[in-house]
């Protein structure tokens, strides 16, 4: 039961809000609405998600990852979404139920876990807010950037995996119980088998409090050092058993490269000097961002000193109370939701990885120089640890950090943390020096439900667009209709230009036939079920520089696809825009003396802004030749 703490006594007691069974009621209510709002329209029918789908596919009809297709992630991701498949049967469906039972039960476990750390009020709106806000988040683009069709699962099941390490980690400060410990480790070793920056999030996150934890413990040194080896050589214990089952089927250097390969090549200049990842950052226009950083937080100061002002006003004139903070409080919303067209609600993050920086030294310094009470350390270290997480978690998109693109992950912590401060920990702090906090806590639960109401109405509008099916049965998703446009005017035509493409592929490419779909459309050959005739099966900048053009060529040579699909997709955000122009030029001029175009539909790729797909032959084709093999 959650109560006003220091409710005066001359105002009459408000009704208790029973918030302990309330907040599961509101987050399944908002997990409903949002899958019914976003049913089968949660991935982009043409970029990135094919991956996610090709790979399971063939994993489970018997291919190895890395030694039979080429990825450039951990492999827990791939593997759990293959043995999906090896039950049920290949299907975008099945991932996408597999994943909604994922989120609703993460979005439980983030309730219990936040009560744990502050009360049942707030916990409830942190569940809500990542169902509405964030698991099925659609703010920009064509799909993909949610937790139920994400670009690429490693990232969410990471996530997911690094908040479950962080909960026990707190458990294991309140009981230090040697399992628990192992358990922690665990965790971050299946951690370490999917995204990189997840790992080092967590285990910065992780490490960082249990080494604060030691400070004010009069514990031998000896029992020390057993836990922390206990602690890393349980880390090491998942990997170690992939690297053991990947020496099966590949010399075992070669196995420990692919699962370090994420690290290596995220260490890479060439990678980094893409436009792309300098844009995601926010090194790209470094002024400008800075500059919106800095108005954001003075934005945010302004109605923080606001409140406390109203509140302490209010206060000296007895009209501190839970109606008046109501009235307040709907007075607020009332307002952001009047200046709606003038606010960037996309960009409202803009400014958390500077306060998490700010916030993290404050409590690393209280925390060394006034460690906690053994019964109140497990708390204030998880909060802390939250905090690190967060801050760690969006160093990749520091200086950019909005909701329009990898928002839907990374400003995820921050937000948690930002609002825990404000909706929490800072109505505490008033509460104790001005005697009421009601004005405050309603305008700041207003400020906040107001502001995730309208991020849900973005991707409720945005859902709503997408009507047009592609592909049948359990591959079916909606897409857009041939008649809507993009922001320029550009016909958004190309579901009935894949189907289209898809129907007529159908027909002429035989079942043991393959197929290369080019430069990174691997939808279209999950969609016909025809694989791959090498490893590689993307080829964008990113892999171009990766892999470069001749060790591509040299493969296409020992194993030449019996079809080619050249799609048009636009690259300009990783600064190559065109593939065979900026980009590939020596494949492309490879394939084009080789493979003869059978048919087109829509624009000639390469050539235009709308989608265009060519279907080339090879000239010296023969049926049934190149039929893939099982190993």
């Amino acid at each position: 039961m959650f109560t006003h703490p220091t409710l005066n006594s001359e105002h009459a007691e408000p009704a208790r809000i029973p918030w302990d069974r309330l907040g599961p009621v509101l987050i399944t209510i908002a997990y409903g609405f949002m899958t019914w709002v976003s049913w089968r329209r949660w991935p982009d029918v043409i970029i990135d998600f094919g991956q996610q789908l090709y790979v399971p596919w063939v994993l489970s009809e018997g291919q190895v990852l890395y030694r039979d297709v080429v990825y450039f992630h951990g492999p827990l991701a791939s593997y759990i979404n293959t043995i999906v498949f090896s039950l049920f049967g290949p299907g975008m469906m099945h991932l996408a139920l597999f994943n909604l039972v994922l989120v609703y039960g993460f979005s439980l476990f983030l309730f219990h876990w936040m009560k744990e750390i502050s009360d049942a009020a707030f916990a409830s709106l942190a569940g809500v807010t990542f169902v509405l806000a964030f698991a099925f988040a659609y703010y920009w683009g064509m799909g993909l950037l949610n937790f139920i069709c994400p670009y690429v699962y490693d990232m969410t099941y990471g996530f997911m995996l690094g908040c479950v390490a962080l909960h026990q980690c707190g458990r294991y400060l309140d009981s230090r119980e040697p399992g628990r410990l192992i358990f922690v480790g665990l965790l971050l070793g299946l951690v370490f088998l999917t995204k990189a920056e997840i790992f080092a999030a967590s285990t910065a996150a992780t490490g960082l409090t249990l080494l604060l934890d030691l400070r004010g413990r009069k514990e031998p040194f000896r029992t020390t050092l057993l836990r922390i080896l206990l602690f890393l050589s349980s880390i090491l214990v998942f990997p170690l058993l992939f690297l053991f089952y990947f020496s099966f089927f590949m010399p075992l250097d070669d196995a420990a490269y692919h699962l370090t390969s994420q690290w290596i090549n995220g260490l890479s200049l060439n990678v980094h000097s893409l436009f792309y990842y300098k844009f995601v950052s926010g090194v790209f226009f470094l002024e400008s961002n800075l500059l919106k950083i800095s108005v954001h937080l003075f934005v945010y100061s302004s109605l923080l000193v606001i409140l406390i002002g109203l509140n302490l006003w209010l206060g000296k004139r007895g009209l501190n109370t839970p109606r008046v903070g109501l009235y307040c409080g709907l007075a607020l919303a009332a307002g952001l939701i009047l200046l709606y067209p003038q606010i960037p609600w996309r960009h409202l993050t803009r400014s958390f990885p500077v306060i998490l920086a700010i916030l993290c030294l404050v409590m690393a310094i209280c925390l060394l120089r006034n460690p906690p009470s053994l019964s109140q350390r497990g708390r204030s270290l998880s909060i802390f640890m939250l905090a690190i997480f967060a801050l760690m978690f969006t160093l990749k998109v520091f200086f950019n950090l909005n909701m329009s693109h990898l928002g839907f992950i990374f400003a995820l912590p921050a937000t948690l943390v930002i609002l825990l401060g404000f909706l929490y920990h800072i109505p505490r702090w008033v509460e104790a020096r001005q005697g009421s906090a009601w004005v405050f806590r309603c305008g700041a639960y207003a400020l906040a439900g107001a502001t995730v109401l309208i991020w849900t109405s973005i991707s409720y509008n945005q859902y709503q667009i997408k009507t047009y099916p592609v592909g049948n049965g359990v591959d079916m998703t909606y897409d857009f209709p041939p008649e809507a446009v993009r922001f320029d005017g550009t016909p958004l035509d190309r579901a009935r230009t894949l189907n289209q493409a898809l129907d007529f592929m159908e027909k002429e490419i035989g079942p043991g036939q393959t197929l290369l779909s080019l430069p990174d459309s691997m939808m279209i050959n999950y969609l016909l079920r025809r694989r791959f005739s090498t490893r590689d099966t993307i080829f964008n900048p990113l892999v171009w520089i990766i892999r470069g053009d001749s060790a591509i060529i040299d493969l296409l040579e020992k194993s030449p696809p019996d079809y080619v699909v050249y799609m048009n997709i636009d690259f300009t955000i990783f600064g190559s825009p065109v593939f065979g122009e900026d980009f590939a030029r020596e494949i492309k001029n490879w394939i084009d003396a080789r493979y003869t175009p059978i048919r087109q539909f829509g624009e000639t790729p390469f050539r235009g802004s709308r989608l265009g797909v060519q279907i080339l032959k090879r000239k010296d084709f023969k049926d049934n030749a190149n039929v893939p093999t099982m190993r």
